[in-house]
């Protein structure tokens, strides 16, 4: 199985797959010459490969969900006149949304794309399998909870709660 990085090759393999750290084009390749038999990947990412070429099946684990985040330092920020703050927060809560609604129709239009061109999207995963990787996955988060700040491990608990 082709991971996106380490921490992902290191849960798949707790959870019995063979699993390496690749770059998606030498995966492609790989699994074209039939030395590799799964990718890690978002529907997003397997439609806009068309891996429907290669893979004919899809199981949404929701093992990651990419996000895009912006940081100022603070003094910065703190810097900027009054009117200029409130410009800088109501435009990332204008984008935030605009995400979020944009993620929802585009899981709904890669799996339709998908589908319509032969992929079994096999849904929803079991839920051994969920169980499995959220157990295999508690060990690389603890791992990089001893690593980082408190901060950083209050926007894991704030981002686990939502």
């Amino acid at each position: 199985m082709r991971t996106y990085d380490y921490n992902s090759a290191e849960v798949m393999r707790t959870v019995g797959a063979t699993a390496e750290y690749l770059p998606f084009n030498e995966a492609i390749a790989k699994v074209r010459e039939h030395k590799l038999n799964a990718i890690l990947t978002s529907g997003d990412g397997g439609a806009g490969r068309k891996l429907w070429d290669d893979l004919r099946h899809f199981t949404p684990i929701n093992y990651a969900i990419p996000i895009s985040i912006a940081f100022v330092r603070q003094d910065a920020f703190e810097a900027l006149p009054k009117e200029a703050q409130d410009q800088v927060e109501a435009a990332a809560a204008e984008t935030g949304k605009r995400q979020l609604e944009l993620l929802a129709n585009r899981t709904a239009e890669n799996y339709q794309r998908m589908r319509s061109n032969g992929v079994s999207i096999d849904e929803p995963a079991p839920p051994a399998v969920i169980a499995a990787l959220k157990k295999a996955g508690s060990g690389p988060i603890a791992a990089w909870q001893t690593k980082v700040s408190a901060d950083a491990v209050a926007i894991l608990d704030w981002a686990n709660q939502q």
